[in-house]
Protein backbone atom coordinates (compact mmCIF):
# COMPACT_ATOMS: atom_id res chain seq x y z
CA UNK A 1 0.00 0.00 0.00
CA UNK A 2 1.13 3.23 -0.95
CA UNK A 3 0.98 6.51 1.60
CA UNK A 4 -0.63 8.99 0.28
CA UNK A 5 1.07 11.59 2.07
CA UNK A 6 5.50 10.68 1.99
CA UNK A 7 5.66 13.53 4.36
CA UNK A 8 4.18 11.86 7.07
CA UNK A 9 6.15 9.63 9.68
CA UNK A 10 4.87 6.20 11.25
CA UNK A 11 5.76 6.00 14.76
CA UNK A 12 5.99 1.70 14.80
CA UNK A 13 4.40 -0.51 16.70
CA UNK A 14 4.21 -3.98 17.63
CA UNK A 15 1.96 -6.86 17.23
CA UNK A 16 2.06 -10.90 17.53
CA UNK A 17 -0.21 -11.08 14.54
CA UNK A 18 0.70 -11.58 10.80
CA UNK A 19 1.54 -8.63 8.32
CA UNK A 20 -1.96 -7.82 6.27
CA UNK A 21 -1.72 -6.20 2.84
CA UNK A 22 -3.92 -3.79 4.18
CA UNK A 23 -0.79 -2.40 6.44
CA UNK A 24 0.76 0.61 6.17
CA UNK A 25 4.55 0.14 5.42
CA UNK A 26 5.91 0.50 8.74
CA UNK A 27 3.07 0.59 10.88
CA UNK A 28 3.71 -2.41 12.26
CA UNK A 29 6.68 -4.91 13.14
CA UNK A 30 5.24 -8.40 12.99
CA UNK A 31 4.76 -11.57 14.08
CA UNK A 32 6.27 -10.44 17.80
CA UNK A 33 5.90 -13.37 20.35
CA UNK A 34 3.41 -12.91 22.61
CA UNK A 35 6.33 -14.13 25.48
CA UNK A 36 8.47 -10.81 24.40
CA UNK A 37 5.49 -8.49 25.13
CA UNK A 38 5.37 -10.15 28.78
CA UNK A 39 9.40 -10.64 29.30
CA UNK A 40 10.02 -7.04 27.86
CA UNK A 41 7.07 -5.42 29.18
CA UNK A 42 8.77 -2.33 30.75
CA UNK A 43 10.29 -1.58 27.63
CA UNK A 44 6.65 -0.72 26.33
CA UNK A 45 4.91 2.53 26.60
CA UNK A 46 1.87 0.34 26.70
CA UNK A 47 0.81 -3.38 25.61
CA UNK A 48 -2.75 -3.80 24.82
CA UNK A 49 -4.34 -6.80 23.87
CA UNK A 50 -7.23 -6.51 20.75
CA UNK A 51 -9.23 -8.65 18.73
CA UNK A 52 -6.60 -12.01 20.40
CA UNK A 53 -3.29 -10.21 19.42
CA UNK A 54 -1.05 -7.95 21.61
CA UNK A 55 -0.41 -4.92 20.21
CA UNK A 56 2.26 -2.29 22.10
CA UNK A 57 4.76 0.28 21.36
CA UNK A 58 8.16 0.79 22.68
CA UNK A 59 9.08 3.99 24.72
CA UNK A 60 12.21 3.80 22.48
CA UNK A 61 10.59 3.90 19.19
CA UNK A 62 8.45 7.35 20.45
CA UNK A 63 11.22 8.99 21.62
CA UNK A 64 13.47 8.10 18.89
CA UNK A 65 11.04 9.92 16.24
CA UNK A 66 10.45 13.02 18.49
CA UNK A 67 14.00 14.03 19.12
CA UNK A 68 14.71 13.72 15.45
CA UNK A 69 15.40 16.52 14.01
CA UNK A 70 12.90 15.70 11.21
CA UNK A 71 9.97 15.01 13.02
CA UNK A 72 9.72 19.28 13.07
CA UNK A 73 9.08 19.73 10.03
CA UNK A 74 7.32 16.07 9.20
CA UNK A 75 3.87 15.25 10.69
CA UNK A 76 3.69 12.00 12.90
CA UNK A 77 0.84 9.72 12.73
CA UNK A 78 0.77 6.60 15.44
CA UNK A 79 -2.50 4.02 14.54
CA UNK A 80 -3.22 2.63 18.12
CA UNK A 81 -6.60 1.97 20.44
CA UNK A 82 -8.48 4.53 22.62
CA UNK A 83 -7.17 3.74 25.91
CA UNK A 84 -3.37 3.90 24.46
CA UNK A 85 -3.94 7.71 23.69
CA UNK A 86 -4.01 9.13 27.04
CA UNK A 87 -0.78 6.99 27.67
CA UNK A 88 0.74 8.46 24.17
CA UNK A 89 -0.38 12.22 25.67
CA UNK A 90 0.79 12.08 28.98
CA UNK A 91 4.74 10.30 28.04
CA UNK A 92 4.58 13.44 25.23
CA UNK A 93 3.79 15.84 27.48
CA UNK A 94 6.64 14.34 29.81
CA UNK A 95 9.22 14.72 26.94
CA UNK A 96 7.82 18.26 26.69
CA UNK A 97 5.89 18.12 24.19
CA UNK A 98 3.24 21.01 23.36
CA UNK A 99 -0.17 19.50 24.18
CA UNK A 100 -1.02 21.66 21.15
CA UNK A 101 1.47 20.12 18.76
CA UNK A 102 -0.88 16.92 18.97
CA UNK A 103 -4.06 15.98 17.10
CA UNK A 104 -5.82 12.94 18.12
CA UNK A 105 -7.95 11.60 15.35
CA UNK A 106 -10.49 9.07 16.23
CA UNK A 107 -11.73 6.87 13.29
CA UNK A 108 -15.38 5.88 13.61
CA UNK A 109 -16.34 2.14 13.27
CA UNK A 110 -18.61 1.56 10.33
CA UNK A 111 -22.04 0.34 10.73
CA UNK A 112 -21.92 -3.11 11.87
CA UNK A 113 -22.99 -4.42 8.50
CA UNK A 114 -20.83 -2.65 6.94
CA UNK A 115 -17.78 -3.38 9.30
CA UNK A 116 -18.49 -7.10 9.01
CA UNK A 117 -18.91 -6.79 5.47
CA UNK A 118 -14.97 -5.56 5.06
CA UNK A 119 -14.39 -8.45 7.54
CA UNK A 120 -15.39 -10.82 5.40
CA UNK A 121 -14.20 -9.59 2.60
CA UNK A 122 -10.61 -10.04 4.37
CA UNK A 123 -10.80 -13.36 5.28
CA UNK A 124 -11.42 -12.99 9.29
CA UNK A 125 -13.00 -16.02 10.75
CA UNK A 126 -16.59 -15.68 12.35
CA UNK A 127 -14.40 -15.99 15.86
CA UNK A 128 -12.82 -12.73 15.00
CA UNK A 129 -15.06 -10.90 13.64
CA UNK A 130 -17.42 -11.05 16.99
CA UNK A 131 -14.03 -10.21 18.55
CA UNK A 132 -13.19 -7.20 16.38
CA UNK A 133 -17.31 -5.79 15.99
CA UNK A 134 -17.39 -6.15 19.85
CA UNK A 135 -13.94 -4.50 20.37
CA UNK A 136 -15.30 -1.29 17.84
CA UNK A 137 -18.24 -1.03 19.66
CA UNK A 138 -16.20 -0.21 23.30
CA UNK A 139 -13.84 1.67 21.35
CA UNK A 140 -16.37 3.85 20.07
CA UNK A 141 -17.96 4.22 23.34
CA UNK A 142 -14.88 5.19 25.01
CA UNK A 143 -13.58 7.89 22.40
CA UNK A 144 -17.02 9.19 22.30
CA UNK A 145 -17.05 9.85 26.23
CA UNK A 146 -13.48 10.64 26.71
CA UNK A 147 -12.25 14.25 27.68
CA UNK A 148 -9.62 13.71 24.84
CA UNK A 149 -9.97 15.95 21.99
CA UNK A 150 -10.60 13.85 19.38
CA UNK A 151 -10.80 14.97 15.81
CA UNK A 152 -13.74 12.41 14.36
CA UNK A 153 -13.64 10.87 11.26
CA UNK A 154 -16.22 9.08 9.36
CA UNK A 155 -15.84 5.66 8.53
CA UNK A 156 -18.92 4.52 6.97
CA UNK A 157 -18.26 4.27 3.17
CA UNK A 158 -18.06 1.22 1.84
CA UNK A 159 -14.25 2.42 -0.10
CA UNK A 160 -13.19 3.39 3.08
CA UNK A 161 -9.75 2.38 3.66
CA UNK A 162 -6.34 3.81 5.16
CA UNK A 163 -5.51 6.29 1.94
CA UNK A 164 -8.84 8.18 2.33
CA UNK A 165 -8.72 8.03 6.27
CA UNK A 166 -5.17 9.75 6.17
CA UNK A 167 -6.79 12.23 2.86
CA UNK A 168 -8.92 13.11 5.69
CA UNK A 169 -5.87 13.94 8.33
CA UNK A 170 -4.65 15.78 6.24
CA UNK A 171 -6.93 18.13 5.97
CA UNK A 172 -5.70 19.38 9.33
CA UNK A 173 -2.11 19.86 8.93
Amino acid sequence: MQVLRPDLRLITSHTSRSARDSDIPGEYNCNISQEDFVKNKEDYLWVVVAHGNYYGTTKRSVEDVFVSEASLNSPLLMIIVPESVALLRQYLEFMGVDESQILSFYVLAPNEEELRRRLVARGDDALSIERRVSDCKEWDKIALTSDIPYIFLSNNDSMMGVEPVVRQMSMFF
